[in-house]
């Protein structure tokens, strides 16, 4: 058999499909040694050894064509490879898009706690220099009384 009815990462849904492509495998000449050599392979190695396989005027119409449906065959279960790993892809993102916005709320949370530990530290600097400049003032009143009273003292 080119395509195992039972294994699931063959990519077709209906039995009554793969017994198709069976039956026209082997009855163009063909048997599972095609599909087998290849079903573990990338798709490109597949095509190319299908294109040698057309393209050798010795090898016959029908055993082409029985390549060419082993080919249909792996073309499709690499499809549902490939969408079965994107699918797998999609999940793994998914799952890092939730985390991302995880962090992203944190952070957010975050620096506006900061954002107001940050406004609350410049109202006490800002209350730290007006207390400041009323001391350096109240200071310089009373360093002008001081010198006042001196002079006075200083008459006498």
């Amino acid at each position: 058999m080119a395509v195992n009815v039972r294994d699931y990462k063959n990519g077709f849904c209906h039995s009554d499909v793969v017994k198709f492509i069976n039956e026209e495998v082997f009855s163009n000449g063909g048997g599972p040694a095609f599909y087998l050599t290849f079903h573990s392979q990338p798709w490109n190695e597949i095509e190319n050894c299908l294109k040698f396989i057309v393209a050798d005027p010795q090898v016959s119409h029908t055993i082409k064509r029985a390549c060419a449906w082993s080919a249909l065959a792996l073309g499709v279960r690499e499809a549902a490879r490939q969408r079965e790993q994107g699918a797998h892809y999609a999940r793994r993102l998914h799952k890092e898009v939730g985390r991302q916005q995880a962090v992203r709320r944190n952070l957010t949370t975050k620096v506006q706690q900061l954002y107001g530990e940050h406004n609350e530290i410049a109202l006490e600097l800002q209350r730290a220099k007006e207390e400041l400049k009323y001391a350096l003032e109240e200071r310089n009143v009373l360093r002008s009384r001081l010198l006042q009273f001196e002079q006075s003292h200083l008459k006498w």
